[in-house]
């Protein structure tokens, strides 16, 4: 019976560690955690925040988080003029 039950509980699990724009590959320079940490604090990501609410709406929210994240961090190192990886913008999942 007890194994069963964790065995239904292992789903929830799953989907509580997902995340759609999870970066996998080497770790980042000393340069790209620099942008990743000014994006982190971007104007944009701390505006997205403030409505994050208890409710329906944190999934959606946090997609459009990482979102913007990702855009500070590539316009940061386009500013810093460092090279970016390959790939294409990410889009929200509807």
């Amino acid at each position: 019976m007890r194994s069963l039950a964790l065995l239904a509980l292992l789903p929830l699990a799953a989907c509580a560690t997902y995340n759609p724009f999870a970066r996998s590959g080497p770790a980042d320079t000393p340069e790209q955690a620099a942008c990743r940490s000014v994006a982190r604090d971007s104007d944009a990501v701390r505006d997205l925040r403030r409505t994050v609410s208890i409710g329906d709406n944190d999934r959606i929210v946090q997609e459009q988080i990482d979102v913007a994240q990702e855009r500070a961090f590539r316009t940061c190192l386009r500013e810093r003029r460092l090279p970016g990886g390959g790939g294409v913008e990410l889009t929200p999942r509807r």
